[in-house]
């Protein structure tokens, strides 16, 4: 049917972030992909498992597959814990944009990836040390969240 980057490690079956994996099925009912790997370099028997729709990004091909975890790569193996209850994730990178999700303290998000947008002005009246990142929550909400108050680190 096509392959996909998968966005977010998986412990079982143990898949890292970023890798390419053949897709068999699309479940609108259940919301998730029926994907795969091969057992062994020699074997010709796929193991099968199911990921949500959430935690995959299709691609028709493979080689698009491919060409989208380059891009994603220095973001494969990227977390970051919330440090402040009540972080907004936000539908653009901006602090006036409107907010998607209220990250819990101690919630870990997956980085997407770096973003450009204008930091926001702390009560200084200067500009925040941090970055913009397009994040995604383990439940599947996608948007931009401010690492002022992130602790960032890799799987």
């Amino acid at each position: 049917m096509g392959y996909g980057v998968l966005l977010w490690s998986l412990d079982e079956p143990e898949v890292i972030s970023g890798a390419v994996l053949p897709v068999y099925v699309k479940s609108n009912i259940e919301k998730k992909w029926i994907v795969g790997f091969p057992e062994t370099p020699d074997s010709n028997k796929k193991v099968k498992f199911e990921i949500p729709f959430t935690q995959l990004e299709y691609h028709p091909t493979k080689r698009r597959a491919l060409e989208a975890a380059e891009i994603f790569a220095p973001h494969a193996m990227s977390y970051a814990e919330n440090l402040l209850d009540g972080l907004p994730i936000r539908d653009v990178p901006d602090n006036n944009a409107r907010r998607v999700y209220r990250l819990r303290s101690g919630e870990v998000i997956k980085i997407l990836g770096l973003s450009e947008g204008i930091p926001p002005i702390g009560t200084s009246g200067d500009p925040l040390p941090g970055d913009w990142y397009k994040v995604m929550t383990n439940d599947g909400v996608s948007g931009f969240c401010f690492s002022n108050r992130l602790r960032i680190f890799d799987q």
